[in-house]
């Protein structure tokens, strides 16, 4: 813990403890450490780690049982739905520039970029090592409405990312990193709870509820390429699926 950081001890201990969740360092169903051990172990108060602990279960990540503990929440159950996604990234760049068409300001900006290990969660789908990770900010007449994050499997330096982020950020951006066009092989959504960062990025609330959406794209023969993450505050992004009808639909 950072005394000097000026950020509160129970923030500080929760930010730890959810990376080690969301990391895969503490499972779905394990039991964490009691309070006297976590106080120990961080050299904090019993009621800083009370506080730390309310916090992940607001956010969903944590389930407490009284008189037994505290555990890691069960992964969300995932229900499949088959609809042709083949042109969602078409749609989305025609309603940015429908948008910049109608005067309003659209703007991706890169925040940063890190060669990163992958967290367990990416690593899961585009495998283990060091990778490339981005993150930019989507704004509308200067509001956040998306807060993004892309792990790339091959790509330049971080130096020629800055470079290329001076000619403007966005879909052509990240194809012209990979060096290929990408095809999407998947895309999930759920609803979150605002990190810190997610917070300080969109100006909302530590805990305000979000709406992700994210997954894989691979090259042509099915390679993953590319895995992203994209997180809106739920008032200001609204999602319409409209499934095509098939021929051989009855």
């Amino acid at each position: 813990m950072d005394r000097a950081s000026g950020l509160p001890l129970h923030i500080q201990l929760h930010d730890e403890l959810r990376a080690d969740i969301e990391s895969g360092r503490l499972e779905p169903g394990a039991k964490l450490p009691s309070e006297l051990l976590l106080s120990e172990r961080f050299g904090v108060n019993r009621l800083t780690v009370r506080q730390a602990l309310a916090e992940l279960a607001r956010a969903g990540l944590v389930v407490p049982r009284q008189g037994v503990g505290t555990f890691v929440a069960p992964r969300p159950e995932t229900v499949e739905i088959d609809i042709d996604t083949g042109d969602w990234v078409t749609k989305h760049e025609r309603a940015t520039e429908a948008a910049a068409i109608a005067g309003r300001e659209v703007v991706e900006k890169l925040l940063g970029v890190e060669e990163v290990e992958a967290p367990r969660s990416v690593a899961d789908h585009l495998g283990h090592g060091v990778m490339l990770w981005l993150e930019t900010v989507h704004t509308l007449d200067r509001e956040p409405v998306f807060r993004s994050q892309y792990w790339l499997r091959t790509a330049p330096a971080p130096a020629q990312v800055w470079e290329r982020a001076e000619q403007g950020f966005g879909y052509q951006a990240i194809r012209d990193l990979i060096g290929q066009e990408t095809v999407q092989a998947w895309r999930a959504f759920d609803a979150v709870a605002a990190s810190r960062r997610d917070a300080s990025v969109l100006k909302v609330p530590t805990g305000a509820p979000l709406l992700r959406h994210g997954g894989l794209n691979t090259d042509t023969a099915g390679r993953p390429l590319l895995y992203l993450l994209r997180a809106s505050p739920s008032g200001r992004v609204r999602f319409v699926a409209r499934p095509r009808p098939r021929e051989d639909h009855r």
